[in-house]
């Protein structure tokens, strides 16, 4: 990915991706800014784009990674790398 995709991710602008990814990333994204009952849509569309498997793998990264980040989060934990500045 280029220094322009990830400023584009960054901003919502899922257009360059495929229908299936553009899914996949607004679930992640409203997964990830508040509660689970404000991602129905978004859930439903996975199933649209997605088998039942790649459903159940793609909630639970999804929700793997923001457990992580609320237990490192609210523990005020360092991350273990600089972040890289792209």
């Amino acid at each position: 990915m280029t220094p322009e995709d990830v400023k584009q991710l960054k901003s919502g602008d899922y257009s360059k991706f495929p229908a299936n990814y553009q899914a996949a990333l607004r679930y992640a994204e409203k997964m990830t800014q508040g509660p689970t009952h404000t991602a129905s849509a978004e859930a439903d569309a996975l199933k649209k784009h997605f088998t039942d498997v790649e459903v159940v793998d793609i909630v639970t990264e999804v929700a793997l990674t923001n457990l992580t980040n609320r237990i490192t989060d609210g523990l005020g934990l360092e991350l273990e790398m600089a972040a890289e500045k792209i």
